[in-house]
C-alpha cells in the first residue's frame, strides 16, 4: 500500500470510529445523518456537531465558524465541496482520557477536533483531530486526484 492510500485509510478510519463510537447507536446516528437540516447559527451548528460525532464526550469546548470550504482534498467529492457554504466547529483543546490508560496517565497533548458540516443540508463532511506534538510516521493528505487513483487502482506510485 503506498503511504498516500495508508494516509487516506487512517483517515477514514479515525472518522470511522468517531462517527460509531461515542452516545447513540450507528443506526441512530445513521439516521441523523440523512435528515436536512439548515443550520442557522453557531449554536445549531454545535448541537449537530454533537449529534453525528459524540465529540461533546471528549471536550466541553466547542465553538463554530460559517466560513466557504477550500483546499478541500477528499477523493471523487472535491470538486463539488469546494465553494460550499460549512459550518467550522471545533472540539477543544482538551487532553484525552482515555478508558484503556494507566490509572492516573495524563495525556500530555492536547488535541482540537474540527467538525466540517454543510450549512444547507447539516450533512457532516469531514472531521479533522490535530494535536500539539510530532505526527511521528503521519504523512500529509494526498492530493484528491492521487487519493481517486489509488483508490481506483491506477496509482503511479
Amino acid at each position: 500500500m503506498s503511504p498516500h492510500a495508508a494516509a487516506l485509510a487512517i483517515s477514514i478510519a479515525l472518522t470511522a470510529a468517531l462517527l460509531c463510537g461515542c452516545g447513540q447507536s450507528c443506526l441512530n446516528r445513521s439516521q441523523s445523518m440523512n435528515e436536512i437540516i439548515i443550520i442557522e447559527d453557531q449554536s445549531a451548528a454545535i448541537r449537530r456537531a454533537i449529534v453525528l460525532t459524540g465529540l461533546d464526550a471528549v471536550s466541553n469546548k466547542a465553538s463554530a465558524e460559517r466560513t466557504t470550504l477550500t483546499g478541500d482534498r477528499t477523493p471523487f467529492l472535491s470538486e463539488q465541496l469546494n465553494g460550499k457554504s460549512v459550518w467550522r466547529v471545533r472540539f477543544g483543546p482538551d487532553s484525552l482520557k482515555l478508558k484503556s490508560a494507566e490509572p492516573g496517565f495524563l495525556d500530555k497533548y492536547e488535541r482540537v477536533f474540527d467538525v466540517t458540516l454543510d450549512a444547507t443540508t447539516g450533512q457532516l463532511l469531514g472531521v479533522e483531530c490535530n494535536f500539539g506534538g510530532e505526527a511521528g510516521e503521519m504523512r500529509p493528505e494526498p492530493a484528491a486526484a492521487s487519493g481517486e487513483g489509488g483508490l481506483s487502482g491506477t496509482a503511479t506510485g
